[in-house]
Protein backbone atom coordinates (compact mmCIF):
# COMPACT_ATOMS: atom_id res chain seq x y z
CA UNK A 1 0.00 0.00 0.00
CA UNK A 2 2.73 2.49 0.95
CA UNK A 3 4.26 2.04 -3.04
CA UNK A 4 0.58 2.70 -4.77
CA UNK A 5 -0.14 5.39 -2.25
CA UNK A 6 3.39 6.97 -3.27
CA UNK A 7 2.75 6.72 -6.92
CA UNK A 8 -0.96 8.06 -6.36
CA UNK A 9 0.58 11.22 -4.49
CA UNK A 10 3.03 11.37 -6.95
CA UNK A 11 0.73 11.45 -9.93
CA UNK A 12 -1.69 13.65 -7.74
CA UNK A 13 0.94 16.60 -7.20
CA UNK A 14 1.98 16.01 -10.95
CA UNK A 15 -1.61 16.75 -11.80
CA UNK A 16 -1.51 20.25 -9.72
CA UNK A 17 2.17 21.00 -11.09
CA UNK A 18 0.37 21.15 -14.76
CA UNK A 19 -2.66 22.94 -13.40
CA UNK A 20 -0.49 25.32 -11.41
CA UNK A 21 1.26 26.48 -14.77
CA UNK A 22 -1.88 26.47 -16.76
CA UNK A 23 -3.86 30.09 -17.03
CA UNK A 24 -7.07 30.12 -15.84
CA UNK A 25 -6.67 26.26 -13.95
CA UNK A 26 -6.45 26.25 -10.32
CA UNK A 27 -3.54 23.80 -8.39
CA UNK A 28 -5.84 24.79 -5.20
CA UNK A 29 -8.88 23.08 -6.88
CA UNK A 30 -6.82 20.20 -8.05
CA UNK A 31 -5.73 19.48 -4.52
CA UNK A 32 -9.50 19.35 -3.21
CA UNK A 33 -10.76 17.33 -6.12
CA UNK A 34 -7.78 14.83 -5.05
CA UNK A 35 -9.03 14.83 -1.53
CA UNK A 36 -5.11 16.10 0.09
CA UNK A 37 -6.05 19.56 0.45
CA UNK A 38 -6.75 19.65 4.14
CA UNK A 39 -3.87 16.96 4.79
CA UNK A 40 -1.59 19.64 2.65
CA UNK A 41 -2.33 23.07 4.23
CA UNK A 42 -2.48 21.02 7.92
CA UNK A 43 1.74 20.42 6.66
CA UNK A 44 2.54 23.51 5.13
CA UNK A 45 0.60 25.18 8.34
CA UNK A 46 3.38 23.39 10.34
CA UNK A 47 6.24 22.30 8.28
CA UNK A 48 8.77 22.37 10.63
CA UNK A 49 7.19 19.58 12.90
CA UNK A 50 5.24 17.66 9.74
CA UNK A 51 8.17 17.53 7.60
CA UNK A 52 9.42 14.86 9.53
CA UNK A 53 6.11 13.41 10.32
CA UNK A 54 5.31 13.18 7.03
CA UNK A 55 7.74 13.52 4.96
CA UNK A 56 6.99 10.45 2.56
CA UNK A 57 3.39 12.68 1.59
CA UNK A 58 5.28 16.00 1.29
CA UNK A 59 8.24 14.27 -0.98
CA UNK A 60 6.08 12.92 -3.59
CA UNK A 61 3.36 15.46 -3.74
CA UNK A 62 6.53 18.05 -4.14
CA UNK A 63 8.48 16.56 -6.29
CA UNK A 64 5.11 15.62 -8.71
CA UNK A 65 4.20 19.33 -8.45
CA UNK A 66 7.70 20.24 -9.43
CA UNK A 67 7.97 17.62 -12.20
CA UNK A 68 4.47 18.62 -13.83
CA UNK A 69 5.43 22.16 -13.62
CA UNK A 70 9.04 21.63 -14.90
CA UNK A 71 7.35 19.49 -18.22
CA UNK A 72 4.67 22.46 -18.31
CA UNK A 73 7.07 25.48 -18.38
CA UNK A 74 9.42 23.82 -21.64
CA UNK A 75 5.84 23.54 -23.61
CA UNK A 76 4.39 26.62 -22.67
CA UNK A 77 7.69 28.46 -23.28
CA UNK A 78 7.50 26.94 -27.38
CA UNK A 79 3.87 27.45 -27.35
CA UNK A 80 4.69 31.42 -26.50
CA UNK A 81 7.44 31.96 -28.63
CA UNK A 82 5.87 30.57 -32.02
CA UNK A 83 1.99 30.73 -30.90
CA UNK A 84 1.49 33.70 -28.85
CA UNK A 85 -1.46 35.35 -30.09
CA UNK A 86 -3.49 31.37 -29.89
CA UNK A 87 -2.48 30.79 -26.96
CA UNK A 88 -3.17 33.80 -25.72
CA UNK A 89 -6.67 33.05 -26.88
CA UNK A 90 -6.38 29.67 -25.19
CA UNK A 91 -5.52 30.91 -21.76
CA UNK A 92 -8.51 33.44 -22.02
CA UNK A 93 -11.16 30.24 -22.53
CA UNK A 94 -9.59 28.46 -19.62
CA UNK A 95 -10.11 31.03 -17.73
CA UNK A 96 -13.66 32.46 -18.45
CA UNK A 97 -14.37 28.71 -18.45
CA UNK A 98 -14.22 28.81 -14.20
CA UNK A 99 -16.26 31.37 -14.09
CA UNK A 100 -19.34 29.20 -12.74
CA UNK A 101 -17.60 27.02 -10.71
CA UNK A 102 -15.64 30.05 -8.65
CA UNK A 103 -18.99 31.72 -8.42
CA UNK A 104 -20.75 28.98 -7.10
CA UNK A 105 -18.00 28.87 -4.24
CA UNK A 106 -19.89 32.36 -3.03
CA UNK A 107 -23.46 30.93 -2.96
CA UNK A 108 -22.87 27.55 -1.68
CA UNK A 109 -23.80 28.70 1.73
CA UNK A 110 -27.03 29.98 0.59
CA UNK A 111 -26.84 32.99 2.71
CA UNK A 112 -27.85 36.30 1.28
CA UNK A 113 -24.48 38.49 0.47
CA UNK A 114 -23.72 41.12 2.38
CA UNK A 115 -21.66 44.76 1.80
CA UNK A 116 -18.80 43.57 3.31
CA UNK A 117 -18.74 40.45 0.67
CA UNK A 118 -19.37 42.76 -2.02
CA UNK A 119 -16.18 45.16 -0.42
CA UNK A 120 -13.84 41.71 -0.38
CA UNK A 121 -15.41 41.46 -4.85
CA UNK A 122 -14.34 45.14 -5.39
CA UNK A 123 -11.16 44.62 -3.18
CA UNK A 124 -10.12 40.73 -5.47
CA UNK A 125 -10.58 42.78 -8.59
CA UNK A 126 -8.60 45.65 -7.28
CA UNK A 127 -5.67 43.98 -6.21
CA UNK A 128 -5.56 42.42 -9.64
CA UNK A 129 -5.57 45.75 -11.41
CA UNK A 130 -2.66 46.65 -9.40
CA UNK A 131 -0.81 43.79 -9.94
CA UNK A 132 -0.65 44.94 -13.71
CA UNK A 133 1.08 48.17 -12.39
CA UNK A 134 3.26 46.06 -10.39
CA UNK A 135 4.93 45.03 -13.45
CA UNK A 136 5.02 45.31 -17.34
CA UNK A 137 6.50 43.12 -19.96
CA UNK A 138 8.77 46.18 -21.09
CA UNK A 139 9.92 46.79 -17.31
CA UNK A 140 10.80 42.93 -16.76
CA UNK A 141 12.69 42.28 -20.14
CA UNK A 142 9.50 40.88 -22.22
CA UNK A 143 10.96 37.82 -24.56
CA UNK A 144 14.56 37.87 -22.71
CA UNK A 145 12.83 37.46 -19.24
CA UNK A 146 13.39 38.91 -15.92
CA UNK A 147 15.65 42.00 -15.95
CA UNK A 148 18.29 41.77 -12.65
CA UNK A 149 17.49 44.91 -11.11
CA UNK A 150 17.20 45.73 -7.71
CA UNK A 151 13.21 46.49 -7.88
CA UNK A 152 12.53 43.59 -9.89
CA UNK A 153 13.94 41.08 -7.41
CA UNK A 154 11.05 42.86 -4.67
CA UNK A 155 8.20 42.44 -7.38
CA UNK A 156 9.77 38.54 -7.84
CA UNK A 157 9.78 38.19 -3.90
CA UNK A 158 5.89 39.69 -4.14
CA UNK A 159 5.18 37.62 -6.75
CA UNK A 160 6.29 34.23 -4.99
CA UNK A 161 4.35 35.91 -2.25
CA UNK A 162 1.45 36.09 -4.54
CA UNK A 163 1.10 33.28 -6.35
CA UNK A 164 1.82 31.24 -3.28
CA UNK A 165 -1.44 32.49 -1.92
CA UNK A 166 -2.93 31.49 -5.46
CA UNK A 167 -2.21 28.03 -4.62
CA UNK A 168 -3.68 27.98 -1.35
CA UNK A 169 -6.86 29.30 -1.89
CA UNK A 170 -8.86 26.80 -4.19
CA UNK A 171 -10.15 28.46 -7.09
CA UNK A 172 -7.42 30.82 -7.95
CA UNK A 173 -5.23 30.93 -10.96
CA UNK A 174 -1.49 32.21 -9.91
CA UNK A 175 -1.09 31.61 -13.59
CA UNK A 176 -3.95 34.33 -14.76
CA UNK A 177 -2.53 37.10 -11.88
CA UNK A 178 0.68 36.51 -13.90
CA UNK A 179 -0.41 37.10 -16.99
CA UNK A 180 -2.21 40.13 -16.37
CA UNK A 181 0.85 41.31 -14.34
CA UNK A 182 2.97 40.92 -17.40
CA UNK A 183 4.95 38.37 -15.78
CA UNK A 184 3.94 35.35 -17.27
CA UNK A 185 6.43 34.69 -20.76
CA UNK A 186 9.33 36.58 -19.01
CA UNK A 187 8.97 33.94 -15.95
CA UNK A 188 8.64 31.43 -18.12
CA UNK A 189 11.51 32.11 -20.00
CA UNK A 190 13.70 32.66 -17.22
CA UNK A 191 12.51 29.18 -15.99
CA UNK A 192 13.29 27.52 -18.70
CA UNK A 193 16.19 28.93 -19.14
CA UNK A 194 17.62 27.94 -15.68
CA UNK A 195 18.22 31.74 -14.52
CA UNK A 196 19.16 30.79 -11.25
CA UNK A 197 19.02 34.71 -10.00
CA UNK A 198 15.08 34.50 -10.66
CA UNK A 199 14.58 30.93 -9.70
CA UNK A 200 15.83 32.06 -5.99
CA UNK A 201 14.40 35.46 -5.60
CA UNK A 202 10.86 34.05 -6.80
CA UNK A 203 11.66 31.23 -4.75
CA UNK A 204 11.96 32.93 -1.41
CA UNK A 205 8.77 34.75 -1.84
CA UNK A 206 6.64 31.27 -2.96
CA UNK A 207 8.20 29.21 -0.21
CA UNK A 208 7.76 32.48 2.64
CA UNK A 209 4.02 32.31 1.29
CA UNK A 210 3.00 29.32 1.15
CA UNK A 211 4.14 28.60 4.97
CA UNK A 212 2.62 32.12 5.94
CA UNK A 213 -0.63 31.98 4.36
CA UNK A 214 -1.37 28.12 4.57
CA UNK A 215 -2.58 29.14 7.91
CA UNK A 216 -4.15 32.58 6.97
CA UNK A 217 -6.29 31.51 4.22
CA UNK A 218 -7.22 28.62 6.10
CA UNK A 219 -8.46 30.56 8.89
CA UNK A 220 -10.14 33.17 6.74
CA UNK A 221 -12.24 30.37 4.66
CA UNK A 222 -13.39 29.29 8.33
CA UNK A 223 -13.95 32.64 9.75
CA UNK A 224 -15.08 34.69 7.03
CA UNK A 225 -15.67 31.56 4.37
CA UNK A 226 -17.78 33.89 1.76
CA UNK A 227 -16.67 37.55 1.62
CA UNK A 228 -12.96 34.92 1.24
CA UNK A 229 -14.72 33.49 -2.11
CA UNK A 230 -15.99 36.77 -3.11
CA UNK A 231 -12.27 38.07 -3.45
CA UNK A 232 -11.70 35.20 -5.30
CA UNK A 233 -14.42 35.55 -7.34
CA UNK A 234 -12.94 39.77 -7.98
CA UNK A 235 -9.47 38.33 -8.60
CA UNK A 236 -10.66 35.56 -11.32
CA UNK A 237 -12.57 38.87 -13.25
CA UNK A 238 -9.84 40.96 -12.52
CA UNK A 239 -7.82 38.44 -14.05
CA UNK A 240 -10.05 37.96 -16.85
CA UNK A 241 -10.46 40.90 -18.58
CA UNK A 242 -6.88 42.29 -18.20
CA UNK A 243 -5.81 38.88 -19.79
CA UNK A 244 -8.23 39.66 -22.57
CA UNK A 245 -7.13 43.02 -22.82
CA UNK A 246 -3.89 42.21 -24.07
CA UNK A 247 -4.75 39.30 -26.53
CA UNK A 248 -7.01 41.70 -28.24
CA UNK A 249 -4.05 44.09 -28.33
CA UNK A 250 -1.50 41.39 -28.99
CA UNK A 251 -3.49 40.51 -32.23
CA UNK A 252 -3.11 42.57 -35.40
CA UNK A 253 -4.57 40.37 -38.41
CA UNK A 254 -7.73 38.81 -39.42
CA UNK A 255 -5.77 35.36 -39.59
CA UNK A 256 -4.89 35.83 -35.82
CA UNK A 257 -8.61 36.51 -34.96
CA UNK A 258 -9.63 33.70 -36.40
CA UNK A 259 -7.06 31.37 -35.17
CA UNK A 260 -7.21 32.67 -31.85
CA UNK A 261 -11.27 32.54 -31.78
CA UNK A 262 -10.83 28.78 -32.51
CA UNK A 263 -8.11 28.62 -30.06
CA UNK A 264 -10.56 30.35 -27.43
CA UNK A 265 -13.50 28.06 -28.20
CA UNK A 266 -10.67 24.96 -27.58
CA UNK A 267 -9.29 26.71 -24.00
CA UNK A 268 -13.13 27.29 -22.95
CA UNK A 269 -14.19 23.30 -23.60
CA UNK A 270 -10.98 22.13 -21.43
CA UNK A 271 -11.91 24.38 -18.75
CA UNK A 272 -15.29 23.01 -18.89
CA UNK A 273 -14.02 19.42 -19.03
CA UNK A 274 -12.11 19.70 -16.12
CA UNK A 275 -14.91 21.63 -14.44
CA UNK A 276 -17.09 18.22 -14.90
CA UNK A 277 -13.91 16.28 -14.11
CA UNK A 278 -13.74 18.10 -10.59
CA UNK A 279 -17.50 17.50 -9.83
CA UNK A 280 -17.16 13.77 -10.65
CA UNK A 281 -14.60 13.43 -8.36
CA UNK A 282 -15.60 15.47 -5.67
CA UNK A 283 -19.09 13.51 -5.47
CA UNK A 284 -17.55 10.03 -5.94
CA UNK A 285 -14.93 11.50 -2.79
CA UNK A 286 -18.58 12.43 -0.52
CA UNK A 287 -20.30 9.04 -1.70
Amino acid sequence: MGRIADAKNGLVGAFIGVLSILPGASGGVAAVVFGIYERLMEDLGDIFHKWRTDFRFLLFVGGGMVLGMAVTAFGLDWLMANLEVPAMFFFTGLIVGQFPDVYKMTKEDGKKSSALNYVALTAGIAVTILLMFAGSIEETGGDRGIAHEGTMYMVLIVTGLVIAASKIAPGVSGSAILLAMGLYKPLINSFTDFDIVVIVFFGIGLVTGLVLFAKIVTWALRSYRKSTFYMIFGLTIGSTFLVAYNTLTATDTWIEAAGGLTALVLGLALSVWLSRLSEKYSNELQD
